[in-house]
């Protein structure tokens, strides 16, 4: 059933995939850095760290870009478009 639909319908699970990487990523990095800022919050109010330099890792290392995904997401969409004209 599954590669049925991959051979019948390439173009727009192309299309599909491709829309959601584009749009997908900044939402959820928005969720991701308020969950790190309200750990951060936490450790400034004395909570115990999970890990061994919990607090020097969150501070250094934001939760990423989502430029890859984008990219990707780009790349999808522009071969969906071409699918669909060849």
């Amino acid at each position: 059933m599954m590669s049925a639909l991959f051979n019948e319908y390439p173009a727009a699970i192309s299309l599909v995939m491709g829309l959601i990487l584009i749009f997908w990523p900044p939402p959820k990095r928005l969720e991701v850095e308020a969950e790190r800022q309200a750990r951060l919050a936490e450790l400034a109010s004395g909570a115990p760290e999970r890990f061994l330099e919990e607090r020097r890792s969150l501070e250094a290392y934001g939760p990423g870009h989502a430029g890859p995904y984008r990219l990707w997401g780009i790349i999808l969409l522009a071969l969906g478009i071409a699918l669909l004209f060849l």
